[in-house]
């Protein structure tokens, strides 16, 4: 395929009849060159009357702020990792603390309600035995006085079988006078 530019080269000349010993050969490579000139130039006045190199400045500066921000924003983070490392770290050992401050707590109580319940347990034991003594003396006492009222029920009637008006009234005597030397 022939480019455009060199057929109407070539035409020109035919035309004007400047082709002489040219060849075709030779017309498509001025041609060629020409239209390579042509699209640089045109290249070159697109990037001028785009601002090519404005923007691509502007991208420079901008993508250049883009990396110091986030530059600016990684150290902030690795600050922040750091901080938090150490805080976790802390953390660790008051958790530890707070556990063994726990555990010495725990057995503390546990030491303390094992010797309430002894003393609670030897206590109740001790009142246990003060109450059986208690309802032992009582429930001697008891037998004694139905043991004593019986006795003096059994004098009184082998007494008043046994005895005539003159013994009564001698041991009625004897039993005050009794009393009274006793006092």
């Amino acid at each position: 395929m022939i480019p455009l530019s060199a057929l109407i080269l070539n035409a020109a000349a035919t035309a004007h009849g400047e082709l002489g010993e040219q060849s075709l050969w030779e017309t498509v490579l001025h041609s060629n060159l020409i239209n390579f000139i042509i699209a640089v130039l045109l290249i070159a006045l697109l990037v001028k009357k785009l601002n090519v190199g404005g923007m691509l400045a502007g991208n420079r500066e901008k993508l250049k702020s883009e990396i110091e921000s986030l530059a600016a924003e990684r150290q902030k983070a690795e600050a922040q990792l750091a901080e938090l490392k150490r805080e976790t770290a802390n953390l660790h050992q008051e958790v530890s603390t707070i556990l063994g401050q726990a555990q010495a707590t725990a057995e503390k109580m546990a030491a303390q309600i094992l010797e309430d319940a002894r003393r609670d347990a030897s206590a109740l034991i001790e009142n246990s035995k003060r109450r059986i003594e208690v309802e032992h003396h009582a429930a001697a006492k008891d037998i004694e006085k139905r043991l004593l009222a019986d006795a003096l029920q059994d004098a009184r009637l082998e007494l008043a079988q046994n005895l005539n008006s003159h013994d009564q009234k001698r041991s009625v005597d004897d039993f005050i006078s009794e009393l009274s030397h006793s006092k």
